[in-house]
């Protein structure tokens, strides 16, 4: 579960920097009186929640399903990941704050999204085991090296120290440079990553937790997870920032 609070002193620090320079919103400019929110309630209470998602794609249920917990598709052809994780719908302003954090460098907006996700992750696991690994999508060193970091790493690292799970950035690599999956439907993206990776040591039944920043048709996902099975990994949960609507 998460670490505890900042102590009294660190509390008696940030009272005294926000009487100085009050927090604002990072979505709206606002001040706020939360000394460590990033964002104002209305901003937060504004989101794109997902609300009654599928068990095991993420995807939202017609409202009409409501008692339904897995969808149709899910139910005829199951994924490999047991279990998908995800707080937030790919609209506006989740949409910008993932573009600026994975292409600009704004880590703020990387804390306030791994924040939301570590929010719905410990309501999601108050009655049931966490993960006991978390493994990061990885980047093949081409991209991350002209990018600079691996937008997945920083949300895992950031999960891992809150949660006090283990986090293996290099336990699975990106072998094969596939071209970007932007454009691509989900027949083309599965065929663009197959045998693009592979994991470096084997696993020995343990549950992972699959870091992402945008989960979209889950061919990056299923790839991996197919990898972490075959590797010798109990099962596969997979935890990401935002989900797009569902593309054929």
């Amino acid at each position: 579960m998460p670490k505890s609070l900042p102590n009294p002193l660190q509390k008696a620090a940030l009272w005294l920097l926000n009487q100085l320079i009050p927090p604002s919103c990072l979505l709206c400019a606002a001040p706020h009186n939360n000394d460590i929110a990033l964002i104002c309630g209305p901003c937060r209470d504004d989101l794109p929640y997902i609300s009654n998602p599928c068990y095991q794609c993420g995807l939202p249920l017609p409202a009409e399903s409501s008692s339904a917990t897995v969808c149709g598709q899910c139910l005829k052809q199951p994924p490999p990941f047991k279990h998908c994780l995800v707080p937030l719908g790919y609209a506006t302003p989740v949409d910008s704050l993932i573009a600026a954090f994975k292409y600009r460098k704004q880590l703020t907006n990387g804390r306030l999204l791994s924040q939301l996700l570590l929010t719905e992750i410990c309501r999601h696991y108050a009655d049931e085991s966490l993960p006991e690994i978390i493994v990061p999508v990885p980047l093949h060193w081409r991209r991350q090296l002209r990018r600079g970091y691996n937008q997945s790493q920083c949300v895992a690292s950031y999960l891992g120290a809150q949660l006090s799970i283990p986090v293996q950035l290099r336990r699975i690599r990106r072998i094969r440079r596939t071209p970007a999956q932007q454009g691509l439907n989900k027949p083309q993206r599965q065929r663009n990553l197959k045998h693009a990776f592979t994991v470096r040591k084997p696993f020995n039944g343990e549950t992972i937790a699959l870091v992402d920043d945008v989960m979209t048709t889950g061919a990056t996902c299923a790839e991996i997870s197919r990898e972490l099975l075959k590797a010798g990994a109990g099962e596969v949960h997979i935890w990401a920032l935002a989900r797009t609507p569902v593309r054929h």
